[in-house]
């Protein structure tokens, strides 16, 4: 496998990666905080 994916591949899987944890932690931050707010009402 490692002859098929070039480390250039490899380096962009990483970064892809770590953007969409990035998102999901915000996204899931976003949506602890409105839910909070809509339990006290």
């Amino acid at each position: 496998m490692a002859r098929v994916i070039t480390p250039a591949e490899i380096g962009v899987t990483a970064n892809i990666t770590l953007l969409t944890s990035l998102i999901q932690i915000i996204v899931n931050l976003g949506l602890n905080s409105s839910i909070a707010k809509f339990k006290q009402k």
